[in-house]
């Protein structure tokens, strides 16, 4: 993917919630964490994870443009954005 810069590439198996600062990895292309709307995960403290309370549910809210993609992130439980998980991610045209 690294020959296509334009990329975003969502992934959402670790469940690391959005206030993460690994939540967004740019590189040759871009990688974007998409949490979890089921246990959400965050760190323990000791290079571990640990659920949050069950109640927790966050997941992504995404704007694509001709120029641009645009990326919230959105706790569902408490009905709010996430400051932490607000993304913009420029279109390199190739």
């Amino acid at each position: 993917m690294s020959q296509y810069p334009q990329v975003v590439l969502f992934s959402g198996h670790t469940h690391w919630d959005l206030k993460s600062p690994d939540a967004l990895f740019k590189g040759k292309f871009t990688v974007v964490n998409t949490s979890s709307v089921n246990e959400p995960m965050t760190g323990d403290g000791k290079g571990g994870e640990t659920a949050l309370a069950p109640e927790e549910s966050e997941g992504l809210y995404v704007e694509v443009y001709a120029n641009r993609v645009v990326i919230q992130g959105r706790d569902f439980y408490r009905k709010q954005w996430i400051p932490e998980a607000k993304f913009t991610v420029p279109l390199d045209k190739k």
